[in-house]
């Protein structure tokens, strides 16, 4: 299903997780998956892990991520994953409750500063929320200010999302979640939805991820 993997090429860098996923991989007669990895052109091949989970059939399963380092239940069962796939920024907890939603848990944990997501999936078109709250900008607030304080653009896969992005701005004031969606999202060559998040006036940041299979309608 993969051949000639050049893992650090694909990772964009040494030392970086790369991961590959796959859909509709049913056992054999005997009741097993056969997982097979062939001598590589130049070194041998590895793995570090494997995970296997009931699929959807023709669809990926939803990726949900926090800016966490635990997962999050939210109010309709989901499990939310704790933080990963990202390269860049720092991870905080804010204490300050969210208003107008409810399920503030997926907003208290924020990764921010200049950084990426790469996030692995299937070749398919995928519907994307981004999740955001401003905790650190606002009247009565740590560093104060509001709007024009926090101004970032987001991109995926070098192509622009939000452009000068004011979280604060356009949720009418601080501690008020924000959702983006974006749809029909195809993955770059490496088979990635990579979101850059890269600050215009101080940091950008994003509170929670999640990745939906349109499937093929």
């Amino acid at each position: 299903m993969v051949s000639n993997l050049d893992v650090v090429a694909d990772a964009g860098e040494a030392n970086t997780a790369d991961e590959k996923v796959f859909r509709d991989i049913t056992p054999g007669a005997d009741g097993y998956l056969h997982l097979k990895f062939p001598p590589a052109l130049k070194e041998k091949a590895f793995v570090n892990a494997i995970e296997i989970v009931p699929g959807m059939p023709g669809r990926l399963r939803p990726v949900r991520i926090v800016a966490r380092e635990t997962p999050v239940t939210s109010k309709d069962g989901q499990i939310w994953g704790a933080d990963r796939d990202f390269v860049g920024g720092q991870r905080v907890l804010r204490s300050e409750p969210v208003k107008g939603t409810s399920d503030p848990e997926l907003y208290r944990g924020e990764r921010f500063g200049n950084f990426t997501y790469s996030i692995p999936v299937v070749p398919g078109r995928y519907s994307v929320t981004l999740r955001f709250c401003e905790s650190w900008f606002g009247p009565k607030k740590p560093a104060g200010g509001g709007a024009g304080d926090r101004i970032f653009d987001v991109y995926m896969n070098g192509v622009a999302l939000l452009r000068n992005f004011d979280i604060f701005k356009e949720a009418g004031g601080g501690d008020r979640p924000l959702d983006k969606v974006f749809r029909e999202l195809k993955p770059n060559a490496q088979g990635k939805l990579t979101f850059s998040f890269v600050p215009v006036h101080n940091y950008a940041l994003v509170n929670a991820i999640e990745v939906v299979d349109e499937g093929a309608n």
